[in-house]
């Protein structure tokens, strides 16, 4: 059994470490960072969609969860293209 907050907890505090340090780069570097940051952020919720479909009974859950993968699968493409066109990477 996941516990009530599953990983919630670690990603949140992962969070607040982010934030900060967003707050303390430098409005160049920012995208970047931004994008960094978002990514793995992103690649977590596809995997937790991915839980979620194959442990839910509900069709609307199941729905979510197809809707999260999809979109958070385009958006983890598209920064990672930006990455490699605006910053070599």
């Amino acid at each position: 059994s996941v516990p009530p907050d599953g990983g919630m907890g670690m990603m949140m505090g992962s969070m607040e470490g982010d934030t900060a340090v967003l707050k303390s780069v430098s409005q160049v570097d920012f995208d970047r960072e931004f994008i960094e940051q978002m990514i793995p952020h992103h690649e977590m919720a596809v995997m937790m969609a991915q839980m979620l479909q194959a442990s839910t009974e509900r069709a609307e859950m199941k729905q979510l969860a197809s809707n999260i993968m999809t979109s958070q699968t385009r958006e983890i493409e598209m920064m990672r293209g930006w990455l490699t066109a605006w910053y070599g990477r």
